[in-house]
C-alpha cells in the first residue's frame, strides 16, 4: 500500500511537472513571436542616435541575462524542494512514524465514534 501511494505521488508530480514545462515552453514561444512582431512593426525614431540604440540594446541584454538567471535559480530551488519531498516520502523512518501517527489518530476517532453511538 505504501509503495502504491508513493508511486501515485511520483506520477502526480511527473504529470504536474510536464504540464508546467509545456506551458512554459508555449509561453516562451509566444513571447518570442510577439517580440519578433513588435520589432518588425516598431517604426524607427527619427533622429535616434547610434549611442541611444547601443544603450537600449545593452539594457535589453542585461535584463535578458537577469531574467535567465532568475529562471535558473527558481528551477534549482524547485528541484531541491522536489528532492527533499521525495526523500521524505521514501524515507522509511518518516513513513513508519507517519503510519503510526495515522493509526493512532484513526483509533482515537474510532473510540470517539463508539462513545457517540453508545
Amino acid at each position: 500500500m505504501k509503495i502504491y501511494t508513493g508511486l501515485f505521488i511520483v506520477g502526480g508530480l511527473v504529470v504536474i511537472g510536464t504540464s508546467v514545462y509545456l506551458a512554459y515552453q508555449k509561453k516562451q514561444s509566444n513571447n518570442a513571436k510577439h517580440t519578433e512582431k513588435q520589432e518588425q512593426t516598431e517604426p524607427l525614431m527619427v533622429g535616434q542616435s547610434d549611442m541611444q540604440s547601443e544603450v537600449s540594446t545593452a539594457q535589453v541584454q542585461k535584463i535578458k541575462a537577469e531574467v535567465a538567471t532568475s529562471v535558473v535559480e527558481r528551477h534549482i530551488d524547485a528541484s531541491e524542494t522536489v528532492r527533499e519531498s521525495m526523500s521524505a516520502i521514501f524515507s522509511s523512518d518518516d513513513a513508519e512514524k507517519i503510519i503510526t501517527e495515522n493509526i493512532e489518530k484513526l483509533d482515537k476517532i474510532g473510540k470517539e465514534l463508539d462513545d457517540i453511538l453508545k
